[in-house]
C-alpha cells in the first residue's frame, strides 16, 4: 500500500483467508479488464481548488492511481505516467526520462514512481532516496518522509524523522505492504500483523491488540486502517472528524484508502464506500459510479479517485519475462484483478493447474529448485477469459551472500544505534549478533538496534548462516566521551561534531564556532585535545601540561594549570591574552569575547584585555567567576552574587534577597544563578525560565539558548524562539555542559564516569592565626559527593569542592584530603600537608596586673621554652626576659613579680627568637602592655 491507499485496491483480494507471504522475489502481475485499455477512465470527486479532480479527458489505458495532498497521478500501462492538479513545487513535472514505471506513490510535496528495475523516480519538493535503494517493490509518502518496500521483505525509510517515523522497528522483516500517514509509518508483515511507527500524539500507532489476518493497510492525516481477509476494516487514531467510525455493515471490502479526514473502502462488487470528513464534498461519490477496480485518497488530500473498468478480463504484465530466487525464500506473485465479479482465477505453472492457487496472488512459502518453471495465471467471468504471459522462476541453492557489510559508526550516549547488514542467499537464513563477544539474545534479523549508555567502544559481529554454509561480518561502534552541536540556524552544515576514535579519556570538554567549530577536550593526563569538523591542525600551545579548565573568547583561549598559572594563546588585539605579570595562584578563569578575568586563591578576581569591566573595589570571598560580553558575575562564599560592567539590559541587576546560590553563567546581556535547591534565577535579557525547572545540577547560558544539566544526566534547553539549539535527542549520562558567549555552539561530557579529579589540594605553609582554603575540582556523572578528612578523620559538615579553614594554629597543622564519590564509584585525593612558618605565638590568656606582680598563663607545647620579656617603653633598645618556662603541653603562667613602674610593655617569645622589628611584634610573638596609673 501507498500514499494512504490500499496496495489492495489495486491487487484486490477476493478469497476469503487471503494471506501475504513475502519475501526476497516478487513478481507483480497487475491483471486490467480489457475496457482499461480502450474506454476506462479516471473519476475524482471533492477538493478542486487546483484542479486536483480534473482527470485529462485523454488519459487511456490507465492501471493504477495515486492522489497526492492536492495533485494527482495515473499509471498508464506502457509504464509512463500522467500528472495533474497542484505544481507548485513541481510534483506534476514528470521526468521525460521516465520510463518503465509500475508502482506511483503521490506525497504533499512530491511524487516518487518504482521502475521495472526496481529503482525509484522522484520528482517536485521530495527527498532523494538512499543511493543503494534497489530492488523496490512499492513506495508510500507521507508529509515529508518516504518508505519503500524492497523484495527482501526489508524496508528503506528516508526523510523527515521529528517524530521517529522513519525509525524502523528493530527485526522488523517479512513486510509485504507499507503505508505512510502524514508523520507515521505501517507495515504489513507476511503472518497478518501490522507494525507502526512515528507520531502517536491522537493513538494512531497502537495497533489494536489482536488485530490480525491483515491484509491491506492506509494511513491518514493521523489515523491508520487495516483491511482484513473477512472483508472487514478496523480503524484507530484520530476520530475528530468521525474518521474512526466504520458504517455499520460494511463488509465484502477488498481495498482501504486514507485522505487527510475521511477513508474510502472499495467493495468485491466495483462500489465503493467513503466516510469522515465531508468539508469539500470528499464523500460525495458520484451517483452511478460502479466497475471500479482501484481507489486512493492521499495523505492530506481532501479529495477521492477510483480507476473504473467496464467488466471483461484482462492481462497486463510490466516486469521482466523471468524471476530468479533462491532456495528456502517465499516468492510472491502480486496481481491485480479487475472485471465484473464473479471472477475466477487459476494459476499454473506451464499448462496444469496449481492446486489451491486460487487467490489473487500466489504464494510459494519456500520454494526449492523442484518448483522451478514458467508461472501464469487464468482469469474469467461471464464475459471472457484472458491468460497472462508466463514469467519463468528459477530458483538455486545458495550459501549466504554478503551483499552490505556492517559499517563501523559513531553515537553519543542515549542515541539508538542501527547496524544493518544486506544478505541473501537460500532460505532460511539465521542471523546471530555479538556485542563485544556478547550474544545478542534472539530473535534477531538483518538490523540489531540498541542504545548505548556509556562512553565506550564496541565490537559488533554477525554471523549468518543456512544449510549450505556461513558467513561472519563485524564492525566497530566508537561511543564518545563527548558531544558538540550547533544551532540549526543559520550553522547546518555539521550540526553534531564527535572527538576523533581512540580519544576516550576526556575528563572536561570547551567549544567554540567562531571561525572554525572547535571544540577542546581536556585528558585525564592534564593535556589538551582539539578537534573540528575541518580537519584544521590544533591551536594548542605545545608542551601545554596540568590543565584543569579552559575559557573560550571570541578570538582568544585560556587554561588554568594545576600549579595556579594561566596560558593564554589566539587574538590579542585588545591585550586579552596579557596575563598579569606575577599571577600564579588563580584557581578559575572566565573569558569574555575580548578579555579575561581570574578568581585568586585569596578570594579576590583579577581582569585584563580591554573593555574589561572593572572589578569592584574591595571584593572578597568570592568562591566562583563568569563572563558576559561586558558585565561579570561572582559568587561569594555566602551564597551571593556580585554583578558589574554593562547594565544595557539589566544584566548586573541582582534580584533583591537572591541567597543560597551555588552556580552562576553570566552570557551576553543577561545572567543566570543556580540555587541550592536546583532552581533557577535570572536577570537581564533574558528567556523566561520554564515553569517547574527543577534538580538543575549544573547551568551554562549560550548565545541564545540556556542549557542545564539535571541530576538524572539529561541536559534541559530554552531559550529564544527562532534560534533554538537543542542538545541532540535522547542525549544521556551527561557530567558536564559548555557553551561560550556571542556563540551558537554547545558541548557535553558524557558517559557512565567515576569521579576524577582534574585539580588536586595543595600543601600549604602559612603564618599561625591566618586561614586557609583546601579546594579541589572534579568531574564526573552527577550528583558528586565530597567528604574531607583531617589526618583520616571525616571532618564534620566538610562535604564541599572546597574546605575553608580560618584562625589556624599548630593542632591543626596535618594531613588534609578529600574523598569524592558518585553512582559509579569513589576517588581520594592526594594528601596535602598544612605547616606553618616556624613556631606558633602563644594565644596570651587571661594577662593582668595585680598590685605589682604581672602575670600571663598560655598553652604550652613540648620542646619550646617559652620568655616573658618587657620595655618600659617602646623607643627602648632591647627586650628583658624576666621569666622563662619549657613548655610540657598544659597551660602555664609566667610572671612579673616586679612590675612597679607607672608602664610596661609585655610580650612572650618562643625559645630566643627576636623579631626584626622591635616596636612591632607579630608573627612569632604575642605581647600586651600593662599600665599603671601615674597616681
Amino acid at each position: 500500500m501507498k500514499n494512504g491507499s490500499a496496495e489492495g485496491g489495486k491487487r484486490s483480494p477476493c478469497a476469503s483467508g487471503w494471506r501475504i507471504i513475502r519475501l526476497l522475489a516478487a513478481a507483480v502481475i497487475p491483471l486490467v479488464p480489457a475496457c482499461l485499455s480502450l474506454r476506462g477512465g479516471v473519476v475524482a470527486w471533492g477538493d478542486n481548488s487546483l484542479g486536483q479532480t480534473n482527470a485529462p479527458a485523454s488519459l487511456t489505458n490507465v492501471v493504477a492511481v495515486a492522489a497526492g495532498r492536492n495533485f494527482c497521478l495515473a499509471l498508464n500501462r506502457d509504464g509512463s505516467v500522467a500528472a495533474w492538479g497542484d505544481n507548485s513545487l513541481g510534483q506534476t513535472n514528470v521526468p521525460a526520462s521516465l520510463t518503465n514505471a509500475v508502482e506511483l506513490g503521490a506525497g504533499v510535496t512530491g511524487s516518487l514512481a518504482v521502475r521495472t528495475s526496481g529503482t525509484i523516480a522522484v520528482w517536485g519538493f521530495v527527498s532523494a532516496p538512499p543511493a543503494d535503494l534497489t530492488n523496490g517493490v512499492t513506495v508510500g509518502a507521507g508529509y515529508s518522509h518516504y518508505l519503500a518496500l524492497r523484495t527482501s521483505g526489508t524496508l528503506n525509510v528516508w526523510g523527515d524523522n521529528s517524530f521517529g517515523q522513519t525509525n524502523i522497528p528493530a527485526g522488523l522483516s517479512n513486510i509485504v505492504a507499507i503505508a505512510a500517514g502524514a508523520y507515521h509509518s505501517l507495515a504489513l508483515k507476511a503472518d497478518g500483523s501490522v507494525a507502526a511507527w512515528g507520531d502517536n500524539t491522537y493513538g494512531q500507532c497502537n495497533v489494536p491488540a489482536g488485530l490480525s489476518n491483515v491484509i491491506g493497510i492506509a494511513g491518514g492525516y493521523r489515523h491508520s486502517l487495516a483491511l482484513k481477509a473477512d472483508g472487514t476494516v478496523t480503524a484507530w487514531g484520530n476520530d475528530s472528524y468521525a474518521q474512526l467510525d466504520i458504517p455499520a455493515g460494511l463488509s465484502n471490502v477488498v481495498a482501504v484508502a486514507a485522505g487527510n479526514l475521511h477513508n474510502l473502502a472499495l467493495r468485491r462488487d466495483g462500489t465503493v464506500v467513503a466516510w469522515g470528513d465531508n468539508s469539500y464534498a470528499q464523500l460525495s461519490i458520484p451517483a452511478g459510479l460502479s466497475n471500479v477496480v482501484a481507489i486512493s485518497a492521499g495523505v492530506l488530500a481532501n479529495f477521492s479517485v477510483a480507476l473504473v473498468g467496464e467488466g471483461s478480463p484482462a492481462i497486463y504484465v510490466p516486469q521482466p519475462p523471468s524471476l530468479s530466487t533462491y532456495s528456502g525464500i517465499p516468492v510472491q506473485f502480486r496481481a491485480r484483478i479487475a472485471g465484473a465479479a464473479p471472477l475466477t482465477t487459476q494459476w499454473q505453472l506451464g499448462t496444469n493447474d496449481i492446486p489451491g492457487a486460487t487467490n489473487r496472488s500466489l504464494f510459494l512459502a519456500s520454494p526449492q529448485t523442484s518448483d522451478a518453471g514458467a508461472y501464469r495465471v487464468v482469469v474469467s467471468n461471464s464475459l471472457g477469459v484472458a491468460t497472462s504471459t508466463t514469467i519463468v522462476l528459477s530458483v538455486t541453492d545458495s550459501p549466504p551472500i554478503l551483499l552490505a557489510p556492517l559499517t563501523n559508526q559513531v553515537a553519543y550516549p542515549g542515541a539508538t544505534v542501527v547496524f544493518r547488514v544486506g544478505v541473501e542467499g537460500s532460505g532460511p537464513l539465521n542471523l546471530q549478533w555479538k556485542l563485544n563477544g556478547n550474544t545478542v539474545p534472539a530473535p534477531t534479523g538483518v538490523t540489531l538496534s540498541f542504545v548505548p549508555t556509556a562512553a565506550t567502544n564496541i565490537q559488533c559481529l554477525v554471523v549468518v548462516s543456512n544449510p549450505f554454509g556461513s558467513l561472519t561480518n563485524s564492525a566497530s561502534l566508537f561511543v564518545p566521551p563527548a558531544v558538540g552541536w550547533t544551532e540549526t540556524p543559520p550553522i547546518t552544515q555539521y550540526p553534531i561534531t564527535f572527538p576523533p576514535a581512540g580519544l576516550t579519556d576526556l575528563v572536561a570538554v570547551a567549544a567554540v564556532s567562531t571561525g572554525f567549530r572547535i571544540d577542546y577536550g581536556i585528558r585525564r593526563d592534564g593535556t589538551v585535545a582539539s578537534w573540528n569538523s575541518y580537519s584544521f591542525a590544533s591551536d594548542v600551545p605545545a608542551g601545554l601540561t596540568k590543565v584543569e579548565a579552559i575559557a573560550i573568547g571570541k578570538e582568544h583561549r585560556l587554561a588554568l594549570r594545576t600549579d595556579g598559572t594561566i596560558v593564554p594563546w589566539g587574538g590579542n588585539t585588545y591585550g586579552q591574552t596579557n596575563v598579569p605579570y606575577g599571577l600564579s595562584d588563580a584557581v578559575a578563569i572566565a573569558a569574555g569575547p575580548y578579555w579575561s578575568m581570574a578568581l585568586r586563591e585569596s578570594g579576590t578576581v583579577v581582569a585584563w584585555g580591554t573593555p574589561a569591566p572593572a572589578v569592584p573595589y574591595g571584593l572578597s570571598s568570592v568562591v566562583a567567576i563568569s563572563a558576559g560580553a561586558n558585565h561579570a558575575a561572582a559568587l561569594k562564599a555566602d551564597g551571593t552574587v556580585v554583578a558589574w560592567g554593562s547594565n544595557s539590559s539589566g544584566q548586573t541587576n541582582i534580584p533583591a534577597g537572591l541567597s543560597n546560590v551555588v552556580a552562576i553563567a553570566a552570557q551576553h546581556d543577561y545572567t543566570m544563578a543556580l540555587k541550592a535547591d536546583g532552581t533557577l534565577v535570572d536577570w537581564g535579557f533574558a528567556v523566561a525560565i520554564p515553569g517547574g525547572l527543577s534538580n538543575v545540577v549544573a547551568v551554562a547560558a549560550g548565545n541564545s539558548q540556556t542549557y542545564v544539566l539535571k541530576n538524572d544526566g539529561t541536559v534541559f534547553s530554552f531559550g529564544i524562539p527562532g534560534y533554538e539549539n537543542p542538545p541532540p535527542a535522547g542525549l544521556t549520562n551527561v557530567v558536564g555542559i559548555f557553551s561560550p558567549d556571542g556563540d551558537p555552539r554547545a558541548s557535553a561530557l558524557v558517559g557512565n564516569m567515576a569521579p576524577f579529579l582534574t585539580r588536586q589540594p595543595l600543601n600549604l605553609t602559612g603564618r599561625p592565626g591566618s586561614g586557609f582554603t583546601f579546594r579541589v575540582s572534579a568531574n564526573g556523572s552527577t550528583p558528586l559527593t565530597y567528604q574531607w578528612q583531617f589526618n583520616g578523620t571525616n571532618i564534620p559538615g566538610a562535604t564541599d569542592s572546597a574546605l575553608p579553614l580560618s584562625n589556624l594554629y599548630e593542632t591543626n597543622a596535618g594531613s588534609y584530603s578529600v574523598v569524592v564519590g558518585n553512582a559509579f564509584g569513589a576517588t581520594t585525593s592526594a594528601v596535602a600537608v598544612l605547616t606553618f612558618a616556624g613556631a606558633t605565638p602563644p594565644r596570651l590568656i587571661n594577662p593582668g596586673l595585680n598590685g605589682s606582680v604581672f602575670s600571663v598563663s598560655l598553652q604550652t607545647f613540648s620542646n619550646d621554652t617559652y620568655y616573658l620579656q618587657y620595655k618600659n617603653a617602646l623607643t627602648d633598645s632591647n627586650w628583658i626576659t624576666v621569666a622563662s618556662m619549657a613548655g610540657d603541653g598544659t597551660v602555664r603562667t609566667l610572671m612579673d613579680t616586679n612590675a612597679v613602674v607607672p608602664q610596661r610593655f609585655y610580650r612572650v617569645a618562643i625559645q630566643s627568637l627576636i623579631p626584626a622589628c622591635a616596636d612591632a611584634p607579630a608573627g612569632l610573638v604575642s605581647w600586651w602592655r600593662a599600665e599603671r596609673s601615674a597616681a
